[in-house]
């Protein structure tokens, strides 16, 4: 790093750790949404999600019921293929640097928290888009920008 490239008011250690730290946070962050990508690459392309539906049909001829579940399964299989770096980033690479003196107790309390409050949210999300597309299928999308922007 040339000596001109570092801002002149701010520590120069401290702008070298930031940019350690960023690229740490990189190295996780960026395999981490290749694997969301493969994720979805493989429900989509293999047929994987359209086999899951049928599946849960044999059993369950309750269409919210079908999309609670479908949705638990999806959310719950990526929750556990996303965490390796979730704990990469949010706890290693925060104690790495000091940023963080969370127990590993807490901070998977907190994971966990986070995991209920995004799939209660993300439920309600993905249950309004399946429940208003087959209830109105020409404006589908208006009345799904519409929610989305209120």
């Amino acid at each position: 790093m040339r000596v001109e490239d570092y801002h002149p008011l701010i520590d120069k250690e401290k702008q070298k750790t930031a940019r350690r730290y960023r690229g740490d946070q990189r190295k996780v962050g960026i395999p981490s949404l290749v694997v969301a990508a493969v994720f979805l690459f493989i429900l989509l392309r293999f047929g994987v999600s359209e086999w899951f539906v049928q599946f849960i049909r044999q059993y369950i001829d309750n269409r919210l019921l079908l999309i609670v579940i479908y949705f638990s399964a999806l959310y719950v299989i990526y929750s556990l293929i996303s965490f390796p770096f979730a704990y990469l980033e949010g706890y290693r690479i925060e104690h790495k640097y000091g940023f963080s003196t969370q127990t590993v107790h807490a901070w998977l309390f907190d994971w966990l928290k986070s995991f209920l409050i995004t799939y209660v949210i993300g439920l309600l999300v993905f249950g309004i888009i399946y429940l208003v597309i087959p209830a109105a299928p020409s404006w589908w999308w208006l009345w799904l920008s519409l929610i989305m922007i209120g």
